[in-house]
């Protein structure tokens, strides 16, 4: 039985009165310290001409952070990790109070032997180009490490030294060997065994991935895999749950589509009732969607929320009563029933001016609600989300569209910076056409689903960095989803074998002013929901506060990072409690929040 929890909104935490943003000057000579970095910089390998590679390809890569999160060495010192040109491993070390920046050379990594020989033509779809370098930090001993082609490598931080080496074999049919991989996520189970999530590319017509959790052991140099999906997208949101003496750590993915267990095989080993399921999938994936039990729409105060019965229903077969902050509809007609004794709404309205009609020719019941605020925009119609979304006309869409054409016009007389040359090559259509994100559990053992968490329509937004304060990193990543014109904040309580969504914050107006910006290659917010970035690919970071007192406005600051050099930031941590340290492709530049 696999549970299914819903991603449902405290709506004490809405600010309806929230006005915007007011921009306030940052302060470069007070909050922001620059560190060249050494030798020719970091240049990052450019994709092969003859290399055909799909839009979920070349999202992953564009959003791919260069500079990897450590564990804070004292009360004041910050790290960070990052390899440069030659696949050193570079740990980067900032003091908060001394406000200097260090680099420290850890060790090499094996460098890839180079592109296929000459004299070889292997199939287009094997997936022969190499990934980028990628580094976990475990704790503040133990580094894993892949340089990009399969080879995977844990590192001894205070020795700097190699403590077990192996390489990664994919699912055996990709046609090279060993297999260009990412590290997703990674965690120390105990002294001697390491977990950790890579993401591959499939020999496959189509553009798709493998997600494969590992167990690496230290003790035998070994590792076992436990089980593989597959999917057409590199999740968004990768978490393993921390392990007890209770249970089990579980795989947490978010993305826009699902993915298929390959590994282990679903056939000898599932319960009869399992296999059932396996074989009703593809029907039931195959047939339409069921319509939505009613439509509805909102203008200012005014809401319309309407009905499909049969055609000739009577006025008498209905029942219709308003509350301030409830309805009550009951309809016995011929083949419906439609019940709602006492539903709590999203938020209040005037009972007293709201009305009902039904067309008895066309069996269409309508309800004409007065929202008590007008400047409040309803995400859904009852308090517990049903996951009916609201209609909107092509006008109003257009409207819309519009609205966020003057945040985006070319003609603005604000200096926008230019895109990164790779995120120009994506397709806007599929760019700007967002889906619901879904976020999906699976049992270590068996690599099976155990839980699925629906967002209810929402899209993705981001999650929060890796939190270097040591009362954080228990804890999954927190996300934000789109909401309207808000971002929603949810933590994942863990409640033993199941995962407890729970909205926690709100970044009033994130939405929209994420979807205005056209060049958002890193977006992310603090653990404690005190901020949320917004980083560019080539010269602005923009930071947007947050409070948590319903306050009407809220500050943004303006950060140019590469000071209109033609260089690209490469990635951000918060290597420290409101400090982040940027990486470009020149410099270190750590910024005081």
């Amino acid at each position: 039985m696999v549970e299914t929890r819903r991603l449902t909104p405290n709506n004490s935490l809405i600010n309806a009165k929230f006005e915007g943003y007011k921009l306030v000057p940052f302060s470069e000579e007070q909050c922001l310290r620059r560190t060249r970095l050494p030798d020719q910089g970091l240049t990052i390998g450019k994709i092969g001409e003859n290399h055909r590679m799909g839009f979920r390809e070349l999202q992953a890569r564009i959003r791919f952070s260069h500079l990897a999160a450590g564990y804070p060495l004292s009360a004041t010192v910050g790290t960070a990790f990052y390899v440069d040109n030659e696949y050193n491993v570079m740990r980067v070390l900032y003091d908060t109070v001394s406000r200097e920046t260090q680099l420290q050379q850890v060790t090499t990594l094996i460098q890839p032997l180079g592109g296929v020989p000459n004299y070889a033509e292997p199939k287009s779809n094997v997936p022969t180009e190499p990934q980028y370098p990628s580094l976990l930090a475990l704790n503040n001993e133990l580094l894993v490490a892949t340089n990009g082609a399969g080879d995977i490598e844990v590192i001894n931080l205070e020795r700097g030294q190699v403590v077990m080496s192996t390489r990664y074999e994919g699912d055996g049919t990709e046609g090279v060997s060993p297999v260009p991989c990412v590290l997703l996520t990674a965690q120390l189970v105990n002294d001697t065994l390491i977990r950790l999530v890579v993401q591959s590319r499939t020999a496959t017509r189509k553009t798709e991935f493998n997600i494969a959790t590992l167990d690496l052991s230290l003790s035998s140099d070994q590792f076992k895999l436990l089980h593989m999906l597959r999917g057409s997208e590199v999740p968004v949101y990768c978490q393993l749950t921390p392990t007890t003496h209770h249970t089990n750590s579980r795989l947490v993915l978010g993305s826009e589509t699902s993915y298929d267990t390959v590994h282990p095989a679903m056939n000898d080993d599932v319960q009869p009732e399992d296999e059932t399921v396996e074989q009703d999938r593809p029907l039931t994936s195959a047939q339409p969607p069921s319509p939505p039990p009613y439509q509805w729409t909102q203008e200012g105060e005014e809401m319309t929320i309407q009905f499909a019965l049969p055609a000739g229903t009577p006025k008498s077969a209905v029942s219709c009563q308003f509350a301030p902050g409830h309805l009550s509809l009951i309809v016995r007609a011929q083949d419906v029933d439609i019940s709602y004794p006492f539903k709590k709404l999203w938020s209040t309205i005037r009972a007293d001016d709201c009305t009902w009609t039904i067309d008895s020719n066309t069996g269409v019941l309508s309800l004409f609600l007065v929202k008590h605020d007008e400047h409040t925009r309803w995400p859904h119609v009852f308090d517990q989300d049903d996951g009916v979304l609201e209609t909107m006309d092509a006008a109003k869409l257009d409207d819309i569209m519009r609205r966020l054409d003057k945040f985006t016009d070319g003609n603005t007389p604000f200096v926008q910076a230019m895109q990164h040359p790779v995120a120009q090559d994506i397709d806007e259509d599929i760019d700007e056409s967002g889906q619901p994100i879904c976020f999906s559990v699976y049992d270590n053992a068996t690599g099976r689903v155990v839980q699925h968490i629906q967002s209810s329509g929402r899209e993705w937004l981001c999650e929060s960095f890796h939190a270097p304060q040591l009362e954080h990193q228990q804890r999954l990543a927190s996300v934000c989803v789109k909401s309207d014109v808000d971002g929603q904040v949810y933590a994942f309580n863990d409640e033993g074998s199941i995962l407890s969504p729970e909205h926690v914050a709100m970044f009033d107006a994130f939405a929209f002013v994420h979807a205005s910006k056209r060049d958002s290659r890193f977006v992310q917010h603090d653990p404690d929901f005190k901020f949320v970035t917004i980083v560019e690919s080539n010269r602005n970071a923009y930071i947007y506060y947050r409070h948590g007192d319903k306050r009407n406005v809220e500050s943004q600051t303006l950060i140019d990072v590469t000071q209109g050099h033609d260089v690209d930031i490469l990635g951000v941590q918060l290597i420290h409690d409101r400090v982040l340290m940027l990486l470009t492709e020149t410099e270190l530049v750590a910024v005081h929040i």
